[in-house]
């Protein structure tokens, strides 16, 4: 690394290989998205199938003669609107952070880093769909749809719009 900084800085400059530029980009991508994820991860737990069915319970319930099922079905019931809770709530998070993502890296004057958010904040969007779009009712869909469309047509037309009095 030190190595490459010292050429860098003393020799000839010379322009970026595409190869490079493409790898640094794709990083970018990844590492933004790892990121997105384990910091939600860090301030917002997911549910724990523990937490809602413990095994000593389970053990407690058979020991008496109970119909462990029943408490597997009622415990397995209140695990899974809690995981769709948290999917539901980690999808918009996802949703917000793509977008502005996409809207900062539309900003952005260095290619590398323009393009490499912009695809990390249309990765972010992919991945907040599959998590919880199975889940999601319709017009919660086309709420959150609605709401990123019109915010993406916002960006580009803020960002790419032909200046009419040139």
């Amino acid at each position: 690394m030190v190595f490459l900084l010292y050429m860098e800085t003393h020799h000839t400059h010379r322009p970026m290989s595409k190869l490079f530029a493409w790898a640094l980009g794709i990083a970018i991508v990844i590492v933004a998205n790892l990121f997105f994820n384990y910091a939600i991860a860090l301030v917002y737990s997911e549910p724990m199938y523990e937490t809602y069915c413990p095994v000593q319970q389970v053990q407690a319930a058979a020991y008496p003669d109970q119909k462990v099922t029943d408490y597997y079905a009622a415990c397995q019931k209140d695990f899974n609107t809690a995981q769709s809770i948290y999917n539901r709530n980690v999808f918009v998070i996802l949703v917000i952070l793509g977008i502005a993502t996409v809207a900062v890296a539309a900003f952005i004057k260095n290619e590398i880093l323009s393009a490499g958010f912009s695809w990390a904040g249309v990765l972010a969007l992919v991945i907040a769909a599959v998590r919880y779009w199975s889940n999601a009712n319709n017009v919660f869909k086309v709420i959150i749809l609605a709401l990123a469309l019109g915010l993406l047509v916002w960006i580009a037309v803020k960002k790419f719009s032909i200046d009419k009095k040139a």
